[in-house]
């Protein structure tokens, strides 16, 4: 094989192996947004009652996008859903793309709330 052939080899599996590495690694989010080719980071795993708000949250949720990167979702059942809890206030279940929306969500809930709170009066 000709230096040049391999090369050229070389350049096709390299190219390959870049986009695949860039397939959104989130499991509901349809977006391109740097967050969500972010490699997702080991999720805890939520409690029995934390997944059972979830899972009824699904139903009625009032968004098809995600809270933080407004994104839409492939479908609600794939978002990664998170249980949110201030003491002395009842908890909030939200969906989002990825585990870094739910960092970004973390870091300014208050603002991601008003947001859903807005949808679900529509």
């Amino acid at each position: 094989m000709k230096i040049s052939s391999l090369l050229l080899v070389l350049a096709t599996v390299s190219a390959t192996l870049t986009a695949s590495a860039q397939t959104p690694a989130t499991s509901g989010c349809t977006a391109q947004k740097s967050c969500c080719l972010a490699p997702l980071a080991a999720a805890d795993e939520p409690s029995a009652a934390d997944a059972a708000a979830i899972a009824k949250a699904r139903a009625d949720y009032p968004l098809k996008t995600c809270l933080v990167a407004d994104e839409a979702f492939t479908t609600i059942e794939q978002a990664v859903g998170h249980v949110h809890r201030v003491a002395g206030q009842p908890d909030r279940v939200i969906f989002v793309c990825c585990n870094d929306c739910v960092a970004d969500f973390k870091a300014a809930p208050a603002n991601y709330l008003a947001k859903l709170d807005a949808a679900k009066k529509k």
